[in-house]
């Protein structure tokens, strides 16, 4: 279904027209007394500037982006000092939402692919695999450094797949990625000693598995604050244009 805009395509040239010859877009939207504000209107304005008339005509509700083209848009937003907003301007993407979507999903190791209407980005599907599979998986991981996003995919994995092995594979050697993996020895079947490690390595497992997760909020709380920060430089500085 398409998206029609707020205000008439005639009314913004009107009001792009006046802004270039020095009149205020805050004047502008009081004096036509628009249902728009100026953190609204700025960006549309430099959307049009960089693509023409046309990004500013009715929109798809969904719109199709490569992973290419996100992963192109992520390696520059941590290579540089530009805004999601100016990156979605930049490569006229529908909103800066999006771009903070893949930055994120990119961050904690998820895959971006191709989007499809539905969805958006997805992680890459669990498959089967064999014991031997698995020990070759985890030794691979432990002797490279790579991060679990680029051993699940070098192996066509999934994310959640070879951190959980890993896991495993720390917690108990490589009896920990049989069937029934993790389980280890029956407890009937442990000596008081074999029982008492077992406890301790399940608890450091946690433990692992605890600081990973503090890690993740970390990074993402690091990221959610240099988000606001660009984007408040960004919003400081097209202010003081208008």
């Amino acid at each position: 279904m398409p998206i029609k805009p707020k205000v008439d395509i005639d009314v913004l040239l009107y009001m792009f027209q006046e802004y270039e010859k020095g009149v205020s877009f805050q004047y502008l939207i009081d004096t036509l007394q628009l249902d728009i504000n100026v953190n609204t209107l700025y960006p549309k304005y430099k959307y049009y500037k960089t693509h023409g008339i046309e990004t500013l005509l009715t929109q798809k509700q969904y719109n199709r982006y490569s992973k290419e083209l996100k992963l192109k848009v992520v390696n520059e937003y941590l290579n540089s000092n530009q805004s999601t907003q100016d990156l979605a301007i930049k490569y006229n993407i529908r909103s800066s939402t999006q771009v903070k979507n893949w930055i994120k999903m990119y961050t904690v190791g998820k895959e971006i692919k191709n989007q499809s209407p539905k969805t958006g980005v997805y992680i890459m599907k669990a498959r089967k695999t064999t014991f031997e599979e698995r020990v070759t998986i985890v030794e691979y991981y432990l002797n490279h450094k790579q991060s679990y996003r680029e051993v699940a995919e070098h192996f066509n994995i999934s994310y959640g797949q070879i951190y959980q092995w890993v896991q495993k594979y720390q917690a108990h050697g490589k009896n920990g990625l049989v069937d029934g993996r993790g389980k280890g020895k029956p407890k009937s079947m442990m000596t008081p000693e074999e029982q008492k490690e077992a406890e301790i390595q399940a608890l450091k497992a946690q433990n692992r598995l605890l600081e990973m997760e503090n890690d993740v909020l970390k990074k993402f709380q690091a990221l959610e604050r240099e988000m606001i920060q660009r984007e408040n430089k960004s919003r400081h500085t097209k202010r003081s244009k208008r």
